[in-house]
């Protein structure tokens, strides 16, 4: 099973600076504990100040363990801080990535999958499975039409948990993704 975790420093208590460090300790954290993926996703974050924050999550998940590190954000962005990967939003799922990049893409129908396999992604982020707030979960129906549509490996994404993350197995997901499961 794939696990993929998705940076949020709002989750964390503090002043920026201890978010940000929050950050990097739970990349520590996370890749001692074998997970696979981590995506830092901090959109409220540019240029100098992303990159920093990346070359520390970088430098504390590969100092004990093989997780890879992807960022949402530009290809460039990734390259000049030397992340693993890349996370697209659905809408740049067609978007020209030069070899060499990990690259997830945000998935939230069928048609999105379809498109993100056509463009030989390594995958996609299926969501909201069981939905979160008052967004309605797309199921694990959709999740198994999903998973089936090619070679891709599709990840459970949107309220997955301990609970449930088995069924999502079983309907076909390569694998889970999620903020608040891997905090």
């Amino acid at each position: 099973m794939i696990r993929y975790a998705i940076s949020d420093r709002s989750q964390y208590p503090g002043d920026e600076q201890d978010r940000r460090a929050a950050l990097v300790q739970q990349a520590e954290r996370l890749s001692k504990a074998g997970v696979d993926f981590y995506q830092i996703r901090e959109k409220d974050l540019g240029g100098s100040e992303l990159i920093l924050l990346l070359e520390a999550v970088l430098a504390a998940a590969r100092g004990v363990g093989k997780m890879k590190v992807l960022l949402n954000g530009s290809e460039e962005d990734a390259r000049a801080a030397g992340a693993d990967g890349v996370h697209l939003s659905s809408d740049r799922a067609g978007e020209t990535i030069t070899s060499g990049l990990v690259v997830s893409v945000a998935c939230h129908s069928l048609e999105d999958v379809r498109r993100a396999n056509a463009n030989l992604r390594h995958f996609a982020l299926f969501s909201p499975i069981f939905g979160k707030d008052s967004q309605d979960g797309v199921g694990l129906d959709a999740l198994r039409s999903a998973a089936e549509i090619g070679e891709m490996s599709v990840l459970a994404l949107g309220d997955v948990n301990e609970a449930n993350a088995q069924a999502c197995l079983g309907a076909g997901a390569a694998g889970i993704a999620g903020i608040r499961m891997f905090l």
